[in-house]
């Protein structure tokens, strides 16, 4: 339903649907990110937002995009992203990794993130020019208003989903023993994305693999945003004692699916495989060299 709707509203306002489903669909499956973080801000455990959109910008380049990959054939990125807006994004993802290498996210780290957003914004906005279309387009009519809340319902029954796994996965970490900054990167940042996974599933029952690529760019370079907010909000220093192995086998994978993007402007199924291999590796070095267990 959600993606129906995003191609609708699209065409009604004269937009390509990669923009829409970056920017709108991408904001909105990152409801459960924004209120994981509050929630973590408040009960003062800030290495929960940190692991957890850390995380999940692994899982949506290193799991998600490459099942994507694999169970539609491959994603053709010639219609939706050009070479360097393709890495100006993979940028914009990896930066919280890189930052948090030396085990903490400070001030300085939390303004570069917010800074890089910004300015990865503005150019998106500048090169495809939506403001002028936007202003053209008739917001009134009922088509419109229709395939509007036809998202809203959508992501509302996402969002209720999403809390569910969430709350149970936040109770089996407490019960067998895992510190908060391993546990959000390896299972409540899959827990949070159930949103994109869920489009991902529909779109590739209906063939509209750039729809599910730009909501997956758009949240996984709202992560880097978020991150940065959330850590200006708590003020101090947040401990992110995770695998530095691990750190570095996404950002293989990083670019690795730039350099895939860039020699055939698609994933390939076998490169969606070699992928999840990077994943599978980045998920065994947390367990074995992660600091954070308590058993």
């Amino acid at each position: 339903m959600a993606v129906n709707a995003v191609i609708r509203i699209a065409h009604s306002l004269h937009l390509k649907p990669f923009f829409v489903s970056f920017f709108v669909l991408g904001f909105f499956t990152s409801i459960t990110e924004i209120m994981v973080g509050t929630n973590a801000l408040v009960q003062n455990q800030p290495e929960i937002f940190v692991g957890n959109l850390v995380g999940s910008s692994v899982v949506v380049f290193l799991l998600i995009i490459p099942i994507l990959s694999v169970l539609g054939n491959s994603i053709k990125l010639n219609h939706s992203l050009n070479f360097k807006d393709l890495l100006t994004a993979s940028l914009v993802v990896g930066i919280p990794a890189i930052l948090t290498l030396d085990n903490t996210i400070t001030t300085i780290d939390a303004l570069v993130c917010v800074l890089i957003y910004v300015y990865f914004l503005y150019m998106q906005y500048k090169n495809t020019r939506s403001k002028e279309n936007l202003v053209r387009a008739n917001l009134t009519r009922p088509l419109l208003v229709k395939n509007v809340f036809r998202v809203v319902i959508a992501v509302a029954i996402v969002f209720v989903a999403s809390n569910l796994l969430v709350h149970n996965t936040v109770i089996l970490g407490n019960f067998i023993g895992i510190s908060p900054y391993i546990l959000s990167i390896l299972v409540l940042s899959i827990g949070t994305n159930v949103p994109e996974i869920t489009i991902a599933i529909r779109a590739v029952v209906e063939r509209k693999s750039d729809v599910a690529l730009g909501d997956y760019l758009g949240s996984a370079s709202l992560n880097t945003l978020e991150l940065g907010i959330l850590s200006l909000i708590n003020r101090k220093s947040v401990s992110a004692e995770g695998s530095n192995f691990s750190i570095v086998a996404f950002l293989v994978g990083l670019c690795l699916f730039v350099y895939f993007g860039k020699s055939k402007s698609s994933i390939s199924r076998w490169e969606g495989f070699g992928l999840l291999a990077m994943y599978a590796i980045f998920v065994v070095c947390e367990l074995i060299t992660g600091p954070g267990w308590t058993f």
